[in-house]
């Protein structure tokens, strides 16, 4: 698609490398028969990456190509990171006073009820791990991390503003994988894409009290500080930089965009703002939602409602799928419908046969039968 929307990238060699920390995945993904067609293109790779070893290095399995700071590609880099930064590594601190405190956290399993014991408590079960705080003063935050001094005043800086009591974690990790990914290509260009549950705004930082947040849903995850990453960034030794971030708050996902090394990236900005920023799936959900909620006091939604927003949602199969069940119910009043009606039904007929284009119509075969359903339902109404 790229190429074919592009005659100047038409000599464009572009892979996509998935990557994981566990050759388990690797070897599943390399093995999915849907994806066989990518991977014989050279569209597609895979390799084997864990962000939080010392030091790290990225074999391309295909192609045979390992990329990091002694062989680096001559391309530039474009990596997406959805519920990475979570993932991997981070620290957290508290201020109190003028002194930064390192806090250290203590898990343990504890029974769920007076009968059980807490002997053979099985961790993995939600609500038996627990854990404790404490904080313990540093000396000199620019000096925490030894030869990583761009982190440290990044430590430092919090300290001298932040208030007292703040608590805020520490991306250590991500922010060490962003300084690899520049040492990996020798073009100066590298563009990350980060999607996280996050703070991305100092003043989210200062509001936080009390000790981190540790969500347990089958594994440990915190809230990522993504305003350390535009820090990280300005601070680094580059010509230039871009940090987005999206504007609104909610508790599904923060998104932050950032560009190192090309001193204009306006079509990247652009497609970030309008994509993302300004108009995102939140507010697709937000608009649906209460749609939805206005619909049932009427009586149900309209063709028209739901093609307004099947629109807004960039004409998403699960959108349509959720309102499956009420276009089908609109279709038993076919015989009198109006013409603006007609008409969305129409246009929403036309459609489905585009969607099944999706890859998410061959792997999901509820989403499937439903618009396939859809479809007939919509056709005989019209043609009734």
């Amino acid at each position: 698609m790229l190429r074919a929307e592009h005659r100047d990238l038409s000599n464009l060699d572009v892979c996509v490398v998935m990557t994981d920390f566990c050759e388990s995945n690797i070897g599943t993904w390399h093995s999915d028969p849907s994806l066989a067609p990518h991977f014989t293109s050279g569209l597609l790779d895979v390799g084997l990456l864990d962000c939080d070893a010392p030091s790290i290095s990225l074999t391309v399995r295909t192609r045979g190509v390992t990329i990091d700071a002694s062989s680096p590609t001559t391309n530039p880099i474009l990596a997406l990171a959805n519920y990475v930064f979570d993932s991997i590594k981070m620290d957290a601190f508290r201020v109190n006073g003028d002194v930064l405190q390192e806090a250290r956290v203590s898990t343990y399993v504890m029974a769920r009820n007076s009968v059980d014991t807490n002997e053979g408590v099985d961790p993995s079960i939600p609500g038996t791990i627990q854990h404790e705080w404490s904080y313990h003063p540093i000396s000199d935050p620019v000096a925490y991390y030894p030869g990583e001094e761009r982190l440290g005043l990044i430590l430092e800086w919090y300290r001298q503003h932040l208030p007292e009591k703040s608590t805020f974690t520490f991306p250590v990790s991500g922010l060490r994988l962003i300084h690899r990914l520049e040492s990996w290509t020798s073009s100066g260009s590298v563009a990350l894409l980060i999607a996280d549950k996050a703070h991305t705004r100092v003043r989210q930082l200062a509001s936080r009290r009390g000790s981190p947040i540790v969500s347990l849903h089958g594994s440990l995850s915190m809230l990522v500080n993504l305003d350390a990453v535009g820090r990280y960034c300005a601070g680094q030794s580059v010509s230039s930089y871009v940090t987005l971030y999206t504007p609104h708050q909610n508790a599904s996902i923060d998104v932050c965009f950032l560009h190192l090394g090309v001193p204009s990236v306006p079509r990247a900005v652009q497609i970030f703002l309008d994509q993302v920023a300004l108009f995102s799936p939140y507010d697709v959900f937000t608009i649906r939602d209460h749609a939805e909620d206005v619909a049932a006091s009427n009586g149900g939604a309209t063709i028209n409602l739901v093609l307004t927003i099947l629109r807004l949602a960039r004409w998403d199969p699960d959108v349509l799928s959720q309102f499956a069940d009420t276009v089908q119910g609109a279709t038993a009043s076919a015989a009198i419908w109006d013409v603006p009606t007609k008409r969305a039904a129409a246009a929403l007929l036309d459609t489905i046969p585009i969607l099944k284009h999706s890859p998410r119509f061959d792997r999901d075969n509820q989403l499937r039968d439903k618009c396939n359903e859809l479809q007939a339902s919509l056709g005989d109404a019209l043609a009734s």
